[in-house]
């Protein structure tokens, strides 16, 4: 209900997938939240067209911190794991990571 109102984009997040993407890698998202409300979330911000790939928590049996969502978006852009960058804000997103054999990365925001 209160979406819209208590999101918003965090700075230079928009104009670093655009770099990314024109640089021609790929980008994806992995969420623990649902998909009605990462759209909803993404098509709020902007970004709703910033990813090659989206996963959400319904898409996996296990979850974060578990590698499989990790390892699902990477085979949706088809890319290796050693050939990636994960980049979370969380625990959970910094021990999927790692358990995919991804460099993994913090946002410190």
């Amino acid at each position: 209900r209160h979406l819209e109102r208590m999101t918003t984009l965090f700075p230079e997040v928009q104009e670093t997938l655009a770099w990314a993407r024109s640089a021609g890698h790929a980008t994806a998202i992995v969420t623990s939240k649902g998909r009605g409300m990462t759209d909803r979330s993404l098509r709020h911000v902007g970004l709703d067209q910033a990813f090659d790939a989206v996963v959400t928590y319904e898409e996996t049996e296990r979850h974060k911190p578990m590698p499989d969502p990790v390892l699902l978006a990477l085979d949706r852009v088809g890319i290796a794991p050693d050939r990636a960058l994960f980049i979370g804000d969380s625990p959970h997103d910094m021990g999927a990571g790692l358990a995919a054999g991804v460099r993994t990365g913090a946002a410190l925001w």
